[in-house]
């Protein structure tokens, strides 16, 4: 697997909708979700065909290197809170049941923003400043 997978953050109780966005960007520019698009195809008997095991290889190898994307970026105290199940599909909607969230924990996310941003000599009083101005301009549209 190339470095796709290492600009997607953390998940925390307010990132998910970035998270998500960043997982399935990640896999579809490697070529691995079709796991996330396609439901498991029948398992191969004797009788199938070159096609329909390939397939069937593609999506298990898919589903493998999903799960292993995304619990990578989930930490431990809050993985632990999710279903321990072998297909990526159920893992990502059981994902967004938990940590999809609302409005009100998007403004609660920026107000702890705001909120945590002190100011810095080295940088000064304008750059200070326009934090806040940037938080003004680009996130009224959650307080609207």
């Amino acid at each position: 697997m190339n470095n796709n997978n290492d600009f997607i953050q953390l998940l925390t109780e307010s990132n998910y909708k970035k998270l998500k966005q960043d997982i399935e960007f990640s896999l579809g520019i490697m070529d691995l979700d079709i796991c996330l698009l396609e439901d498991e195809p029948a398992s191969p008997t004797d009788s199938s065909t070159t096609s329909q095991r390939s397939l069937h290889a593609q999506w298990e190898k898919s589903n493998r290197l999903s799960l292993i994307a995304m619990k990578r970026n989930i930490p431990e105290h809050l993985l632990s809170g999710l279903p321990d199940t072998k297909k990526a599909k159920e893992f990502f909607i059981a994902m967004g049941k938990m940590y999809d969230t609302d409005e009100n924990a998007k403004i609660n996310s920026l107000l702890d923003e705001i909120l945590s941003i002190k100011y810095d000599e080295s940088k000064g009083v304008r750059d200070f400043i326009m934090k806040f101005v940037h938080f003004a301009i680009h996130d009224q549209k959650l307080l609207n």
